[in-house]
């Protein structure tokens, strides 16, 4: 099943606020990731039900995986050092 990728209006949000080289590299990653998800650096967040973090540079992109839809909803792109992992 092919994945699809959608956004939060937070998520849209923050990537709007991105340096656009950064926002670059974040939607190329997320593509990557949907289309080769081995190929990416992804780690469960423990203790936080099906939230999922995908790092690109100093960037984490917080999301949850739809397996029953094939969906794939960022939730957040923020710094790591800004509590990504505490939202």
């Amino acid at each position: 099943m092919p994945w699809r990728l959608e956004y939060s209006k937070p998520a849209t949000e923050d990537l709007d606020r991105l340096p656009a080289r950064d926002r670059r590299a974040m939607h190329e990653r997320l593509n990557r990731f949907i289309t080769s998800p081995r190929s990416v650096d992804v780690t469960k967040l423990s203790g936080s039900g099906n939230q999922w973090r995908l790092r690109s540079g100093r960037w984490r992109a917080i999301f949850e995986l739809d397996t029953q839809t094939g969906t794939v909803t960022i939730l957040r792109v923020l710094p790591r050092n800004e509590g990504t992992y505490r939202r």
